[in-house]
């Protein structure tokens, strides 16, 4: 992936599509998660080109850097599905700002991870994987190499038609 925000269009992709996680753990009782909430509609604004403000959204990923570092460890798959969604929000903001940053691999690894936690438990991931590869490329066909903001509609009726997490959890 080329221009940073190519790579910010993937992670962005990892943390939004993996947002009904975040209503999981509010309805688990996971104390108030709006500073991810409020990062992730903003970096949407700012990925679309509706949010023109960089300070703005540098804002609002201070206090979502505040509050992540106040979060518990995880202690199951949702909260580190969480984790995730937590480490591409913040590749996101990172990657469009700095050009050098490129947590691509990362992300995609740690996606991985959580499949192969999933398959020693007994849970047969093909069909999540192949709906993360088909994601995947399809993120890598309606952003170009050489994108920039605002990021195509296509991109965002991707994010939209997405009917569930990349771990199956239903939207």
């Amino acid at each position: 992936m080329t221009s940073p925000a190519r790579r910010a269009a993937y992670s962005f992709l990892i943390a939004r599509v993996n947002a009904p996680h975040i209503q999981l753990a509010e309805a688990s009782g996971r104390d108030d998660m709006s500073a991810l909430t409020k990062l992730m509609q903003k970096a949407d604004a700012y990925l679309k080109g509706e949010l023109k403000s960089e300070a703005n959204l540098q804002r609002f990923h201070e206090a979502f850097c505040q509050w992540r570092e106040q979060q518990p460890a995880a202690t199951n798959l949702n909260d580190s599905i969480i984790e995730l969604i937590n480490s591409a929000l913040y590749a996101t903001v990172e990657m469009l700002f700095d050009g050098e940053c490129d947590d691509t691999p990362l992300l995609t690894g740690a996606v991985n991870e959580l499949y192969a936690d999933m398959e020693a438990a007994g849970t047969d991931t093909q069909e999540m994987i192949r709906y993360f590869n088909s994601l995947s490329e399809a993120c890598d066909t309606v952003v170009s190499d050489n994108a920039s903001r605002p990021l195509p509609a296509a991109y965002f009726d991707l994010l939209q038609e997405a009917d569930a997490s990349l771990f199956g959890l239903a939207r």
